[in-house]
């Protein structure tokens, strides 16, 4: 499962909407948590697209045992190419409440030389046209639709932007980075900003994370008005992109849920040396394998001590007994559990 955390997407969806829908999405939403909370307890595993989003789900469910696996960029697609640029900064996202566009609309009111232009359509397209009419930005922000070519803008523009209030992962961002283009975002804080951004920025590296509306600005012009700059950024960006790979993406993915190799684990009262056993287990350079850890009804801390490594360690998965069957029926009875291509066995008091 890779969880969603609805409830703060929710919240910032919802403010627009008059008491009938907010009422209806409070009951929907309600119910959703609800199902996710029990699907992210009961699952086998739980994939999170960035460690915010880990954070956000142990928040949220109180747990988060699970694994994180970024997304990947098609960097065929998305690729530095040596066109003239157009000098402007560039926003690409639907326009909803949680992409931040009344930000950006902020933003270009401290502008003096550069223009913001923003991909995407949606329902509040002319909301968002009569706010910046409102404000008077006409001449220093854009909305230019939906666009087949996002990868064209993304090669003509000097700066990419990210506005969003909530993000469950700004994958755009890293393919904007690898069109060589360097990023600013607004710096993540669990209260008004939920996402991944500095997870993929590295501050003065391939962008910068501010924390208002002006110093977005400023940072904008500073890299427009400063080409060596924007190089050198738009150069770090694209060489941080480069470790994302929906190659390395798919690999991962399929080696947390078919992994090489199963350890079978069968405990019981094992506690004085349990400890010790699992941290040669799973500190082994060799990552790609499970845990099928099988408690046999152990009345001492055996228990305990696997479910505080399953905490951090998603390849552990507990099976426990309440009855002692002994070891060979125990092992059979979960055997079919495993996943991986080999089965190897380990006892509770091995050091490996």
């Amino acid at each position: 499962i890779v969880p969603s955390v609805r409830s703060i997407a929710m919240k910032i969806m919802n403010k627009d909407n008059n008491f009938v829908k907010r009422a209806y999405y409070g009951i929907k939403n309600r119910l959703m948590i609800k199902l996710e909370k029990q699907a992210v307890k009961n699952a086998d595993l739980c994939v999170y697209i960035g460690e915010n989003m880990r954070k956000q789900v142990q928040k949220e469910y109180g747990s988060a045992p699970g694994k994180i696996i970024y997304l990947g960029v098609d960097h065929e697609r998305f690729k530095s190419r040596k066109i003239k640029k157009d000098d402007f900064a560039l926003i690409v996202g639907n326009l909803d409440p949680r992409k931040g566009i009344d930000r950006a609309i902020e933003v270009a009111k401290f502008l003096k030389n550069t223009k913001i232009k923003i991909i995407g359509g949606g329902k509040r397209e002319k909301f968002y046209k009569n706010l910046i009419k409102e404000k008077g930005v006409e001449d220093k922000i854009e909305l230019v639709g939906y666009k087949d070519n996002v990868q064209d803008y993304m090669n003509k523009a000097n700066v990419f932007l990210m506005t969003s209030y909530s993000e469950g992962f700004p994958h755009v961002m890293l393919e904007a980075m690898s069109c060589g283009l360097p990023c600013i975002s607004f710096r993540p804080n669990n209260k008004t900003v939920f996402n991944n951004s500095d997870e993929i920025i590295k501050d003065n590296e391939n962008g910068f994370l501010v924390d208002s509306e002006k110093e977005m600005a400023e940072k904008i012009e500073k890299i427009s008005s400063n080409k060596n700059l924007e190089k050198k950024m738009g150069r770090g960006a694209l060489e941080y992109s480069k470790g994302f790979s929906w190659e390395k993406h798919s690999q991962e993915l399929l080696n947390s849920v078919f992994p090489e190799i199963s350890v079978v684990m069968t405990v019981y009262n094992n506690g004085d040396y349990l400890e010790q056993a699992l941290d040669s287990l799973v500190n082994q350079k060799f990552k790609n394998f499970e845990v099928i850890f099988i408690d046999d009804a152990s009345t001492d801390n055996s228990l305990r001590i696997a479910k505080e490594f399953a905490k951090k360690d998603s390849r552990i998965r507990i099976f426990s007994l309440k009855k002692n069957i002994g070891q060979s029926r125990a092992v059979n009875q979960f055997l079919d559990k495993a996943n991986g291509k080999y089965i190897t066995f380990f006892d509770g008091d091995d050091l490996m």
